[in-house]
């Protein structure tokens, strides 16, 4: 991986493999799973379309990835990320679950904000959901609902979907689940709705291990 690759992986908040990987040129459809072709076109097309003024208009310009484990959601969405990136547009990658944990350590250990510095981080910490051109939220389903995160994610939600900047989502569970249902009260669910292009369904085994979710 280049200087420069390695530099724009780290501003849009990349780590691990996915900083080395996580790109729409790396990304491998499986033979076991033939749907997963179709859904890396579209992903792509997504990426060139939302950039170039292409056909996907503001109003609807969020796309959602669901479905199972290890098929290549998170890899997907920080490719769609590092090309915006490239093309010299703000963009982020989010692990939501972690950045919920570093939302809630800004607070301070008696999670209270007290302390000047403990708002100036919190309120960095929700700019940086709020403000890049492009914003992808990974594995929005894995934190358990709480009237806090519901409170947090409107309020990311919200001011994006107000702004029309695109977002991309990834969920382990469909739109139109209980589970679902829990993490996006129908205030949330209903703006995702109207600003979504699609939603691309990942009904593939595991990269991983080869399981097929059932949940």
């Amino acid at each position: 991986m280049d200087e420069q690759l390695a530099t724009v992986a780290r501003q849009c908040g990349l780590g691990g493999w996915l900083a080395s990987r996580g790109r729409l040129s790396t990304f491998e459809p499986r033979t076991a799973w033939p749907g997963g072709q179709q859904i890396w076109e579209e992903c792509v097309l997504y990426a060139g379309e939302i950039t170039q003024g292409g056909s996907i208009p503001a109003e609807r310009n969020w796309l959602v990835l669901c479905g199972n484990f290890g098929t290549g959601k998170s890899h997907l969405a920080a490719g769609i990320v590092m090309d915006v990136a490239m093309m010299g547009l703000s963009a982020r990658f989010v692990p939501w679950v972690e950045y919920l944990d570093a939302i809630r350590d800004s607070f301070g250990s008696n999670g209270r904000r007290w302390r000047g510095d403990e708002v100036t981080q919190t309120a960095q910490l929700m700019r940086e959901l709020m403000t890049p051109w492009l914003l992808a939220l990974d594995d929005l389903d894995k934190e358990p609902p709480s009237d806090w995160t519901q409170k947090v994610l409107y309020k990311v939600l919200n001011r994006r979907y107000n702004e029309c900047l695109p977002t991309v989502i990834t969920l382990n569970y469909n739109l139109d689940s209980n589970e679902i249902a829990a993490i996006m009260p129908p205030a949330i669910l209903d703006r995702v709705l109207e600003r979504m292009w699609k939603v691309l369904i990942f009904d593939g085994p595991s990269f991983r291990s080869g399981l097929v979710l059932t949940a």
